[in-house]
């Protein structure tokens, strides 16, 4: 059987830039992005392997970035279903929190922390937090109270260190009075605690999000507060559990976003690098608010993208800058350079540029 090809539909987007939109008849979706005063074209191509694109749409919104809508056919536990999926704005992101680097994602937001003003020394412990809305039997990650580890000068530390929590903890809340403003830690005895100095907060956190069966039987990831919470995984119930508790949590299909320029070329008025065999010694790589991402000549000699050295479940932030590698490519009628990101994290590649070789023999 021939595969099916050609164009089935086309949409336009222009803002926030000019895009021609099209599906293609074997159910991958081409974009090309063109600039007339920069005389910039380039096309690329969306690809969801075990789905089709059926159907593309634009919606424009005055004074707003115009909205992508599409038609994808999916693969869900043995059953084609058909789901209209909109693309996340296309802004540069400036706060990793905005960041929507999943297919078919959904993203759950319990709120922001609240600023806690009190604690007491007792059995249960009770918080006073100013204006919250915390629920009975829900969770809290208290963080950043005052309070100093035991050390020599101090064998018992100072303020209330107790309290405070990382990411793989939380509180559950009891005997919630917004009105008053405070709520207890269930079970939870303070008393033999350090003294309430001052400080912390109190955020709302779950490690665990339903509704998942939309996804059934796909390998999915997730993002919590900003942290990569699950590697993919595949969905077999309508619940997803993790070992870490977060605010924010973005959930979907990963992809893995492919760059591969084309073969530089160096012409001059009498002669031209076309034809000549060809090395890669050095590359440089301009990134804008980025993540995650590697690079290499091919598929099977890939580098990680350095940023700096991060903590236990804390990964670097993004980062503006240009980070210069050399190669370790061997002589080539044609040199090849490829950058991928598979992580759910933002990745901007601003430029490219090559040290290369040339046999001129």
């Amino acid at each position: 059987m021939i595969p099916a090809s050609g164009i089935v539909q086309t949409a336009f987007q222009s803002e926030p830039y000019q895009i021609l939109w099209a599906v293609r008849a074997d159910g991958q979706l081409l974009g090309l992005v063109f600039n007339r005063q920069d005389q910039v074209y380039a096309w690329f191509r969306i690809n969801m392997p075990g789905a089709a694109i059926e159907s593309v749409a634009v919606i424009s919104r005055q004074s707003q970035e115009d909205q992508v809508v599409i038609e994808v056919n999916r693969l869900i536990n043995g059953v084609s279903v058909r789901y209209l999926e909109y693309f996340m704005p296309q802004e540069i992101f400036n706060q990793l929190s905005n960041a929507f680097f999943v297919n078919c994602g959904l993203q759950l937001n319990l709120g922001a922390a609240m600023n806690i003003t009190n604690i007491t020394n007792s059995n249960p412990c009770v918080v006073t937090c100013p204006r919250h809305n915390f629920v009975n039997g829900h969770f809290v990650q208290i963080m950043g109270v005052t309070g100093t580890y035991p050390d020599a000068g101090h064998p018992n530390g100072t303020g209330m260190w107790q309290v405070n929590q990382d990411k793989t903890e939380a509180y559950t809340v009891a005997n919630s009075n917004p009105s008053a403003g405070t709520f207890e830690l269930q079970l939870v005895d303070s008393t033999t605690w350090g003294a309430y100095i001052g400080g912390g907060t109190a955020l709302p956190v779950t490690n665990e999000v339903t509704g998942m069966t939309y996804l059934l039987g796909q390998t999915v990831t997730a993002v919590g507060d900003q942290q990569l919470i699950l590697p993919p995984t595949v969905v077999t119930g309508d619940t997803l559990t993790f070992q870490y508790y977060c605010a924010q949590i973005t959930v979907g299909l990963p992809y893995t976003v492919t760059v591969q320029p084309s073969n530089p070329v160096v012409s001059a008025q009498a002669n031209t690098t076309r034809g000549m065999r060809q090395k890669l010694s050095r590359v440089t790589l301009s990134l804008y608010q980025s993540m995650g991402g590697q690079y290499g000549t091919d598929p099977a000699h890939m580098y990680d993208i350095t940023y700096g050295t991060g903590t236990k479940l804390q990964q670097p932030a993004m980062s503006t800058f240009e980070v210069t590698r050399d190669m370790d490519a061997d002589w080539d009628d044609e040199s090849t350079f490829i950058i991928t990101q598979s992580d759910p994290f933002p990745f901007t590649l601003r430029g490219l540029v090559f040290r290369m070789s040339y046999d001129t023999d």
